[in-house]
């Protein structure tokens, strides 16, 4: 064992530390159990809060439990200051929560990014979010869904129309 003095040495030795490919070989994971169903992260989510001010992340994970009111419920975990694992125990809960997008506490951004087991909470990048634009006094001649691809295409990249309501919106 090596004793530092400073964290700033411990910090930048963490970072060059490497496991060797024999050393990486030797990790074993065990499969489901009962215990530990849902782990594969394939219903999971990481989120980030746009905002450099303080909050209250206990506030936070509580706020979103309750207005997402969710089926089957989330397992929400701080990270990082702003950053976020949702770990959703059904699929269709995740689904319907990123259909449901945006979503905002106090005022900010939460996006979201798909989890992806091998990435560090640095690696993962916020730099998209879907949006639902709505166009008001559109001429009664363009209101097709032609029409609603070209303007969502011009905006962005477009994700989904709803044709719903062909003939009156």
């Amino acid at each position: 064992m090596i004793a530092f003095t400073k964290a700033k040495e411990l910090d930048e030795l963490w970072h060059v530390l490497k496991l060797t490919e024999d050393e990486e070989d030797s990790i074993k994971t065990t499969g489901d159990t009962e215990e530990n169903t849902n782990t594969d992260g394939k219903h999971w989510l990481v989120g980030k809060l746009l905002t450099t001010r303080p909050f209250n992340k206990d506030t936070m994970i509580g706020t979103m439990k309750v207005i997402w009111k969710l089926t089957r419920g989330v397992e929400i975990m701080a990270l990082e200051d702003n950053l976020f694992l949702f770990k959703f125990l059904c699929g269709k809960d995740r689904d319907r929560i990123l259909e449901g997008a945006p979503w905002s506490f106090d005022r900010h951004m939460l996006m979201f990014h798909d989890f992806v087991g091998d990435w560090r909470p640095e690696e993962y990048v916020f730099e998209k979010v879907a949006f639902w634009i709505k166009i008001y006094n559109l001429l009664l001649g363009m209101r097709t869904s032609a029409t609603r691809e070209t303007i969502g295409w011009r905006l962005g990249k477009l994700i989904k129309v709803d044709n719903g309501i062909e003939n009156g919106g």
